[in-house]
């Protein structure tokens, strides 16, 4: 058993557990039975990187390196994989402890991958979805059902998956459910402010004959939670609302988000979380048109609601010595009321290929 937790258990922990897509040299997204597992898996594991002991506790079987071929298997009664499917890449950072220094070790980690599956004609994506692959239908196995729709609809799509452990003081005073219910008020905010998955089926996303936002989040609200807690691993709480994105300004102020929440001690409006979830997929799918609906079915508008949480975020940030800074790219999306899809569909309609933006999105930015 690691000793990593308990000689650490008087700091903040930060980790990032990011999904990305691989393509080929032509940035066409690979999938299923057309990844080359073996040129994947063989690229992962001539990198050589500093063990982590601590993920033997985190993935039993799965080795200490830091990258995990992701997919979808079929389990038997005794646990053995009879098929598995394969949709990219999980870069799991190293536990730090800083929002920076998780940024840098996922920079470190993403480029030293695409160094190395370059060189086998493949590139690396940070995108929120597949923007060509139907629904995934895959074996029930011995899921339950939830479990088997999640695990269908995580297979095409990718996100960034932000973890936070505090002190041991801080977390023995927490109250959960009140850290519940300002994550199910804020979890709409976060959405939109992370929305960047405007595609579906090779075209633009337009239900209703309005363009879409953020396809990823409008699936997931029908499978996964808002946050998850893993306290087997030291009080590790898991906040998987981020669409995936190349832009490492996004990267820290997600997380700064998400610590500021959970740092806060502001009121926030009371929203039980089904009203948060249809709150979700408002803004997936109509962005600041949304017209979201509290808890009284009495209605508000986005952009009043992004403000109340970043402000309480910053507000919190500050008073515990973080840099509230950090939220500033998000402020400027507030100031502009504009999503990130909204620019990836400009950009789209400019470079005339999804392809071409897959491009743009493979090299990371906002160093």
């Amino acid at each position: 058993m690691s000793t990593f937790y308990e000689l650490n258990s008087d700091k903040f922990k930060f980790g990032w557990e990011a999904e990305v897509m691989v393509t080929d040299h032509d940035y066409n997204p690979l999938f299923g039975d057309k990844m080359p597992f073996e040129i994947l898996r063989d690229s992962v594991n001539s990198i050589t990187n500093e063990s982590a002991d601590y993920l033997v506790e985190k993935y039993t079987g799965s080795g200490q390196g830091p990258y995990y071929l992701e997919g979808y298997d079929t389990e038997t009664s005794g646990k053995v994989a009879s098929r598995v499917d394969v949709k990219g890449v999980e870069i799991r950072t190293p536990i730090d402890f800083s929002i920076e220094q998780s940024v840098q070790s996922f920079e470190r980690l993403y480029n030293s991958l695409q160094a190395k599956v370059s060189k086998a004609g493949l590139r690396l994506c940070c995108h929120g979805n597949h923007p060509f692959q139907p629904a995934y239908v895959g074996e029930k196995g011995e899921r339950d059902l939830i479990g088997w729709s999640s695990a269908e609809v995580a297979m095409t799509t990718q996100g960034l998956a932000i973890n936070i452990s505090m002190p041991d003081d801080r977390e023995n005073a927490l109250d959960r459910l009140a850290l519940d219910l300002r994550f199910s008020y804020a979890a709409p905010v976060m959405v939109i402010l992370a929305a960047n998955t405007p595609f579906r089926l090779g075209e633009l996303w337009t239900p209703m004959g309005v363009q879409a936002h953020s396809e990823r989040s409008y699936r997931r609200t029908f499978t996964r939670n808002t946050i998850y807690y893993r306290d087997d691993q030291h009080h590790r709480k898991e906040i998987t609302l981020f669409d995936a994105t190349n832009d490492l300004r996004m990267h820290a102020a997600y997380a700064a988000l998400s610590l500021g929440i959970i740092l806060s001690d502001a009121e926030f409006p009371i929203l039980p979380d089904r009203f948060s979830k249809e709150n979700i997929r408002r803004v997936a799918q109509f962005g600041y048109d949304a017209v979201l609906v509290d808890r009284n079915f009495g209605e508000f508008n986005p952009a009043d609601a992004v403000s109340m949480v970043l402000g309480a975020a910053a507000a919190a940030l500050t008073r515990n010595g973080f840099n509230a800074d950090l939220l500033n790219p998000l402020w400027a999306l507030r100031d502009q009321r504009i999503t990130q899809a909204q620019r990836t569909v400009e950009r789209y309609l400019h470079l005339g290929s999804i392809q071409n933006v897959l491009r743009e999105n493979s090299e990371l930015v906002g160093k």
